[in-house]
């Protein structure tokens, strides 16, 4: 069986020269037989061939085959059309004059980032458009110009840096195509924004878009990306102390904006001097708020104002204490907490407690029962014993009258595991002294303001400290109802055999010391003559040095001098002392000396007076 060559037809008659499909000879032989020519050789005489008429099935093919290539001639040029750089640009003009949001974003998209450009990214940008026309059509034109180099088949497109005349806001770029036609998109160089406020879980908008939630009193965090174009960002808080908002209305035409949504709020802090975990409750006009007293953190927000009021309940070892409700107008607010019948009375009774044993001690002397205050107070009321040394001349006296405490004044501190409570008392008493043997009264009464210190020991407060207050008055007194009897000293007084005191005799030999060397630098006998028993060694001793010094040219200095020993003799005191002197001669060199000199000092009428230098011993000497 043969088949045509040429389109594959079957050949079913064997004579047949030519295929009735497709024309097409069927086989040499058959279809030129040859000839001899002179040469010798056969050759197949020239047949010319019949054209045969086309078929059927042959034209329907045709047809198609033509129909097709004339479809995606008109399907290459519908693409061309739709994907071209003139067309977009044409969409972008009538988005643009049509304010058609919708239809611009789709057209729109950011360079360099996948983020999605939605409906109402672009209404700000249409805005900015609309109220600056002449940045409208400096966009247009750079579009146009970038469309006809592209059409004018540029290798290159323009493009170029974002800056503030808003030119080139948006760029053309080619696409990634499609089948074999090239595509171009409108880019946009995304925009960010850095938004700040001042207030702890704000939220944050971009017009009714919902952006982000703050985190802290100093937020700030960049947001985008944004389209270049005019915004309404806007920070709202709302909480069970305020509701607050703000707006600010911003052109966003580069990246880096700064943009402050502050909010008219505050938070404020508590000066508390101590730390403690107590049970506590802060109220903020009148209504409880969930925060912790001693946390060290901020209460907030809050307006600063003077509309809102402040105040706490702290829950205490020995009972609750309030504040007072405050108005807030500063962000540091100062706890005082008030005055309760409870605490009045522990305080009225550590207070009488210690005006009781105080008089006691003054009266015998002892002050060993308020072994409890602190080293200061203890040191400080030790030296009012020192009356009893001047007895033999003096009446004294003391009174408390009354102790009026300022109930605005109660401040607590908590150190080193121990309460104390501090508050300013008005203090009425009377103190004073008489001459003996006068007809003087003990009506000298005065008022004193001064802060005492309690500390809060097995379950009950004691006084700790006390300190000269400065307040010139106090508001609201709370008078506590304490008060002493009338103490006097010196009135049944017998002096004992030592009539002079180590602080009189100290006192006498400075003034002795100084007497001395002022009459030596005077040449002056005269001068030494107050501080001298004239009946004894010293005096006569002491008119020679004054003679040795002048012919030696020699000067004192003194400097010091402590009375190391004291005792009663049977011709009056023996005093030993320690004293330092600079000494200067004639050829203006100096010495310091220091001795330790042995005195016997008379007592004649009540007049004291050196009688004799019985020894004295160099202790150090240098040159100055």
């Amino acid at each position: 069986m043969k088949y045509c060559k040429e389109c594959g037809h079957e050949i079913k008659n064997s004579d047949q020269q030519f295929c009735v499909q497709c024309g097409h000879p069927v086989d040499s032989k058959a279809a030129s037989p040859k000839v001899e020519v002179a040469s010798g050789k056969k050759v197949s005489p020239q047949v010319p061939k019949k054209k045969q008429p086309m078929t059927k099935k042959q034209k329907r093919l045709t047809i198609i085959g033509a129909a097709v290539a004339i479809l995606f001639i008109g399907l290459y040029f519908v693409g061309a059309h739709f994907t071209s750089v003139d067309r977009l640009v044409a969409k972008y003009e009538e988005a643009v004059s049509e304010q058609d949001a919708d239809k611009l974003a789709k057209i729109l998209s950011f360079s360099g980032t996948n983020d999605e450009i939605e409906e109402e990214d672009v209404e700000g940008f249409l805005l900015y458009l609309k109220e600056n026309p002449s940045e409208a059509t400096a966009i247009t034109k750079f579009l146009r110009t970038q469309m006809n180099r592209i059409d004018g088949k540029m290798s290159q497109l323009v493009s170029g840096s974002q800056d503030d005349s808003g030119s080139n806001f948006i760029s053309i770029e080619r696409g990634e195509g499609f089948l074999f036609y090239e595509t171009y998109e409108l880019a946009v160089e995304p925009i960010y924004a850095t938004l700040h406020t001042n207030v702890d879980g704000a939220t944050l908008f971009n017009g009714e878009e919902e952006l982000t939630t703050s985190d802290s009193t100093e937020y700030h965090a960049e947001n985008g990306p944004f389209l270049p174009g005019i915004y309404e960002f806007k920070a709202e808080v709302q909480t069970d102390l305020v509701e607050l908002s703000t707006e600010e209305q911003v052109t966003l035409t580069h990246s880096g904006k700064d943009v402050d949504l502050y909010l008219d709020a505050s938070y404020i802090t508590f000066d508390i001097p101590f730390q403690a975990e107590l049970e506590n409750r802060v109220l903020l006009n009148g209504e409880e708020v969930d925060f912790d007293l001693f946390s060290g953190e901020e209460l907030g927000p809050v307006l600063l104002d003077g509309s809102m009021n402040v105040s706490a309940e702290v829950d205490f070892p020995w009972g609750t204490m309030t504040t007072s409700e405050q108005s807030m107008e500063d962000s540091v607010i100062s706890l005082s907490f008030n005055l309760n019948e409870g605490l009045q009375e522990d305080l009225k009774k550590s207070l009488q407690d210690y005006t009781d044993s105080y008089m006691t001690g003054w009266e015998e002397n002892d002050f060993s029962s308020l072994d409890y205050v602190s080293d200061d107070l203890y040191e400080s009321i030790e030296n009012d014993l020192d009356v009893h040394e001047y007895l033999e001349d003096y009446i004294y006296y003391q009174q408390v009258s009354s102790m009026k405490l300022g109930e605005n004044t109660l401040t607590v501190d908590f150190i080193d595991d121990q309460y104390y409570l501090s508050a300013l008392i008005e203090q009425d008493y009377k103190s004073g002294s008489n001459y003996r043997n006068s007809d003087g009264d003990y009506d000298d009464s005065y008022t004193d303001m001064y802060r005492y210190q309690f500390i809060y020991k097995d379950d009950t407060w004691k006084v700790y400290h006390k300190e000269s207050g400065w307040y010139d008055d106090l508001e609201s007194p709370v008078d506590l109802g304490v008060s002493t009897d009338l103490v006097v000293l010196g009135e049944d007084y017998e002096p004992s055999d030592n009539e002079v005191s180590q602080d009189e005799m100290a006192s006498f030999m400075d003034t002795y010391f100084t007497t001395m060397v002022e009459s030596i630098n005077e040449r002056d006998i005269s001068v030494s003559e107050s501080v001298l028993d004239l009946e004894g060694n010293s005096y006569p001793e002491h008119k020679d040095y004054l003679g040795y010094l002048e012919e030696k040219g020699i000067t004192e200095e003194f400097i010091s001098v402590d009375v190391v020993d004291f005792e009663k003799v049977e011709d009056g005191y023996r005093v030993t002392t320690n004293e330092e002197y600079n000494i200067f001669y004639e050829d203006n060199s100096g010495k310091y000396k220091s001795f330790e000199s042995t005195f016997l000092v008379t007592n004649k009428d009540g007049k004291l007076g050196v009688h004799t230098l019985e020894e004295t011993d160099e202790l150090e000497s240098k040159d100055l």
